[in-house]
């Protein structure tokens, strides 16, 4: 999972642009899941001020619904808070 900051012209709605502190960009990002193969997986834009953390939980839950785990695919790991 990774993100990338891309500025936005001035034609972009300001509804729909962030401002991202950490790259001093105005303008959207792009949210990726890729597998181990390195296939896009899933894309997600977002205003730039959105935080990789709250995306990152859309993305996943996008991801369990489009990707469901298969029966033959082994045990599910055990989520984080039950470690």
């Amino acid at each position: 999972m990774d993100s990338q900051s891309i500025k936005a012209s001035e034609t972009v709605g300001k509804d729909s642009r962030g401002w991202d502190e950490a790259k001093k960009i105005n303008g959207r990002e792009r949210h990726l899941i890729c597998d181990n193969r390195g296939l896009v997986l899933l894309v997600m834009v977002t205003a730039a001020d959105v935080s990789d953390r709250d995306a990152a939980r859309e993305l996943l839950f996008r991801l369990a619904l489009t990707h469901p785990r298969s029966p033959s695919s082994g045990p599910t790991p055990p989520m984080p808070g039950n470690w």
